[in-house]
């Protein structure tokens, strides 16, 4: 059902409007109906609409919705992130700038590799000590990173700097001090150029150059604006209110003069100024578009009433700087959930514990207390401002048998079954590793009994020698030359652990052969994967372990992080791959384990304040209301200033810094404690363990002590837990009140993911020669060993792509472009897009890419044609079949006589004789040709192009697939859903990248 206020929102045609929506009043359903509504009305078409938010969950979930709403049918939506959309804007429209288009975009970690191999061509004297040259790497950084966030570019910062010169007229400037800034500015200014420079020669772009460049490309070049406001009758943005300056002025380039921007925010849980969110952006809508018609949605579909009283009356301490105040409207929330209205008894808490201990205690009594009425885990959640505030609660959770899932920011590097691989490539480039050997030792494929490791460690330790070399001599058969320690030694282990032992040693030798031979770490990582059985073992369908296939998941990001390292870093050795974990665990960028696979876990969350945004929850303890814990009040991480004339006009000049950040942690605890539904406790424990000194109650709740009431609560119990807060999830898979988790339950809470809603040709076709293939790599994610073959063909096609980039822009008549493209830049496309991975050794890729280059040499002087009409390369499409969406990408469509289009296919394998194979290509390209016919093209003809062979096969019989295609899409999608994975070994076995893990290849 729509309310009022929401309706008149989805129904507004014309002109900019401000959709003012506080916590859980629908403002994702009013804007996916919005966007339906647009497109069923016909003012514009699904393609005609640009929606943008931040983050790809959200935008999947608005897309879905939208799709739903309008019914069947296939709708070309444009909703992304900022980055999604900035990322495919710089690919067809970067060449403007002169951008290399396969440009990659770089994780922090990659960003600082880069810049510390640059960090003495900057300059940067003052912030570059000899004795610790990378102290201040990431302050630089950050600096740049805000300035790029406030749309600075280092043109206008250099041209800005300038006025800090002349700032000694102003008065109580003084003029040494003043020259003293200008200088440091400068040589700031002038390595923000250099360092832009830096990355666009090696082709590696930041999350903020995707927007800072498409910004670029709009503002110089009008053809390119004038079409993307043309292109755009419609602009809607999610969450304005944690836009940065350069998202809000991109937002303003892409919106035509009609002004058709819809922006759905709420300044009162705008929380990530840190992060260079902007509350000015949705403060001042009205003032950048004045005829904005605002709607406000203030009736909750969440919260008891109670609960948002007290929110309220909280964020009443931020005024006027609040729209509620700037533009005259009611915010105040109602509680509209009629299940709510019903409740009784008390839905705000609030306690005055003793201490922390006495606060953890409290409330893990109360989680029992509510799981005993029948709520479960999963609809509780303890919040927290900083995660080093939670340690106590966690302890209390594990010692009273509390499922809880924690999910902190340490990433898959802090997983037992990630920390395992990374210890056995720190053994490998130093054996005196011990700490990462007794990892290996104690992994569970290998069955080595905890008290023999003890063994083994104790005699390194009376050896003086280190407890690798200790296990080489134990594999070392012949006693007489052994020392008498060791020859003791193996007479008390037990032989189970001798044969693990020399099994691992034997296969260090191998792995240190592999690093003589040059070949790619990555392979080392998926050999060792293989022999530890890690694979094997988490994917059995007898593995009871509950996050068996979240465990899988995660080892599989890590392969994949070694796999992007080496393809970006040219070969990196093992040295390099262990400076780049390193590196990313210092720079707290682990990548992110797999939350989402946890949702149906049946157990408590745990999540700081900020993680909790967009979630709801029936019962939420907010723990540590004091002041400096929340409001977190100690100082910043000292970070580079930007004065104020660097920023321009842009930022108000009597800002008080200190008053922003407490009316942030204002809005923070707004945020946290909206997140309840039935029931909100607040805990105030008098005294911090560790702490000297008492603590005060937050001011957030000391403003409003005149109306809530407090409950005095103690606990004397004291409890032992060797519990750490870096674990990320607890289930005690025995006890009744969790129940046992088998197998079968294993793959309903996990792998109950619809696999069939969105399928590839490919994956189709994979599942066709073996659903146990298809298992591994689309269910389980897993990313096999890099094959060489996939490598070559993957970097003959992206020099082929950008090649003809040019060319279809040629052809356009955007005269910017050469006609034809030279065979040397031909080349330089492929040394630019060449892809390490996979190859046997460096002598073998540097063979393959000589080949690769002798095929494209004798495309372009054989095939080659600057008269071809190239429209598209690599588009990718998605056509519905049911409900299923299947996807691909093709690789050229050129436009032939008749109006018609011919797609052509590019192949780096030997031409196939074989009828079957033929069948596959015929039904491949009558896919091709469905899709294209529902943006409104005709195939005329289809082409197979061999190019190491330079052999052309047209493919005749595609138009009579299309009656075939449908019920085998839909058969095989039937077989997914219903979990049909039987194994087809046999001669697919040799080319399948899973073949050492599966207990039913045949190699």
């Amino acid at each position: 059902m729509i309310n009022k206020e929401q309706n008149i929102a989805v129904e507004h045609k014309k002109g900019p409007l401000m959709i003012i929506a506080g916590a859980g009043t629908g403002k994702t359903f009013v804007l996916t109906k919005r966007i339906a509504h647009i497109i069923s009305k016909e003012w514009a078409k699904s393609d005609e609409i640009l929606a943008m938010t931040f983050t790809e969950k959200a935008a999947l979930e608005m897309k879905e919705r939208v799709e739903k709403e309008l019914g069947g049918g296939y709708y070309d939506l444009n909703i992304s992130t900022f980055h999604g959309f900035c990322d495919r804007f710089l690919r067809d429209e970067g060449l403007y700038i002169g951008l290399d288009t396969g440009y990659q975009i770089v994780t922090d970690t990659q960003r600082n590799v880069l810049f510390k191999k640059h960090l003495f061509d900057f300059e940067l004297e003052d912030l570059v000590p000899i004795n610790k040259p990378y102290a201040n790497l990431n302050k630089i950084l950050s600096f740049f990173d805000r300035l790029a966030d406030y749309d600075i570019t280092p043109d206008i910062y250099l041209e800005r700097v300038e006025m800090i010169k002349s700032s000694h007229q102003d008065e109580d400037i003084d003029e040494v001090e003043a020259q003293e800034n200008y200088r440091f500015y400068k040589r700031l200014g002038n390595a923000y150029k250099k360092w832009e420079e830096i990355r666009i020669e090696n082709s590696m772009l930041t999350f903020a150059d995707l927007i800072s460049f498409t910004l670029k490309t709009l503002r110089e070049k009008p053809s390119v604006k004038a079409k993307y406001n043309k292109l755009f009758k419609y602009v809607l943005v999610d969450e304005f209110q944690d836009t940065n300056t350069s998202q809000a002025k991109l937002i303003e380039e892409l919106t035509n003069s009609d002004q058709n921007i819809t922006v759905v925010g709420d300044d009162d849980q705008s929380i990530y100024m840190f992060r260079g969110a902007s509350i000015e952006n949705i403060l001042d809508f009205t003032k950048t578009y004045p005829k904005a018609k605002k709607v406000v949605l203030n009736k909750n579909y969440r919260s008891r009433q109670e609960i948002l009283d007290l929110a309220y009356e909280s964020i009443q301490f931020n005024n006027p700087k609040r729209l509620e105040i700037q533009e005259d409207v009611q915010k105040k929330l109602i509680a509209s959930n009629e299940e709510m209205l019903k409740l009784k008894g008390q839905a705000v808490s609030i306690f005055n514990v003793k201490n922390t201990t006495s606060e953890a205690e409290i409330i893990a009594k109360k989680i029992l207390q509510l799981k005993e009425e029948g709520v479960g885990y999963d609809d509780m959640a303890i919040l927290y401002r900083s995660e080093s505030h939670c340690s106590q609660v966690l302890q209390h959770l594990r010692h009273y048998n509390v499922p809880f899932k924690f999910q902190g920011k340490k990433g898959i590097f802090s997983r037992p079954e990630v920390r395992d691989l990374i210890s056995m490539l720190r053994v490998l480039a130093d054996t005196n590793r011990d700490e990462s050997f007794f990892d290996i030792l104690a992994m569970e494929s290998f069955e080595i009994d905890s008290q023999d490791i003890l063994k083994i460690f104790a005699c390194a330790k009376s050896l003086r020698i280190n407890p690798y070399q200790v296990a080489q001599r134990l594999s070392f058969q012949d006693e007489a030359n052994l020392p008498k320690q060791i020859v003791s030694l193996n007479s008390k282990l037990d032989q189970r652990t001798l044969e693990s032992i020399q099994l691992i040693i034997e296969q260090f030798k191998k792995f240190s052969e592999m690093l003589k031979q040059e070949l790619p770490v990555s392979q080392i990582v998926y050999e060792f994967i293989n022999f530890s059985k890690i694979f094997k073992l988490l994917t059995d369908e007898n593995n009871s372990d509950p996050l068996a296939y979240y465990k899988v998941q995660n080892v599989s990001k890590f392969l994949n992080t070694v796999l992007e390292f080496e393809q970006s870093s040219e070969y990196g050795n093992i040295f390099q791959v262990i400076d780049y974990i390193d590196s990313s665990i210092d720079a707290g960028e682990s990548p992110s384990d797999e939350d989402d696979l946890l949702e149906d876990l049946d157990a408590v969350n745990l999540l700081t304040a900020h993680r909790s945004k967009g979630l709801e929850f029936d019962h939420v303890f907010v723990i540590n209301m004091v002041d400096g814990r929340f409001p977190l009040t100690r100082g910043g991480r000292g970070e580079i200033d930007i004065p104020l004339q660097l920023h321009g006009g842009d930022v108000d000049q009597e800002v008080d810094l200190k008053e922003m950040k407490i009316h942030e942690e204002r809005r923070l605890f707004y945020v946290a404690a909206t997140r309840a539904k039935k029931s909100l406790y607040l805990t105030i424990p008098k005294r911090i363990i560790g702490n000297k000194t008492d603590s005060k109650p937050s001011r957030f709740l000391a403003e409003l002590e005149e109306n809530i009431s407090f409950t005095n609560e103690e606990s004397e119990t004291q409890i032992d837990s060797n519990g750490k807060a870096d674990t990320d999830v607890f289930v005690e898979t025995s006890d009744d009140r969790t129940g046992e988790l088998d197998s079968d339950t294993n793959r309903e809470i996990y792998l109950n993911e619809d696999f069939a809603k969105k399928l590839s040709y490919s994956a189709m076709s994979t599942y066709e020669n073996c659903p146990w293939q298809f298992r591994y790599s689309k269910v389980y994610g897993l990313r096999g060993a890099e094959s060489h073959v996939f490598s070559y063909g993957s970097s003959i096609h992206a020099a082929m792509q950008y090649f003809y980039k040019n060319q279809i822009r040629y052809h356009g008549g955007e005269k910017d472009f050469e006609a034809q493209l030279t065979l040397k830049e031909l080349l330089a496309l492929l040394d630019r897009h060449w892809i390490v991975a996979g190859y046997l050794s460096l002598d073998h890729m540097k063979a393959r890419k000589k080949k690769a280059k002798e095929v494209l040499t004798e495309f372009y002087e054989k095939r080659y044609s600057v008269e071809d009409r190239v429209v598209k390369v690599e588009e990718y499409f998605e056509v519905s079949v049911g409900d299923i969406v299947v996807n691909g990408m093709i690789d050229r469509i050129d436009m032939i006589e008749g109006g018609k289009v011919k797609v052509v296919d590019y192949k780096t394998g030997s031409v196939k004789k074989d009828k079957k194979d033929m069948a596959k290509y015929e039904n491949q390209v009558a896919l091709y040709s469905m899709a294209l016919e529902k943006v409104g093209y005709e195939v005329g003809k289809a082409e197979l192009y061999f190019v190491e062979e330079d052999e052309i096969v047209e493919i005749e019989d595609f138009e009579g697939r299309k009656e075939e295609l449908v019920p085998w899409i839909e058969g095989i999608a039937k077989d997914i859903r219903e979990y049909k994975f039987e194994p087809n070994p046999g001669f697919n076995c040799h080319y399948c990248s899973f073949n050492q893990i599966c207990d039913h290849s045949t190699v």
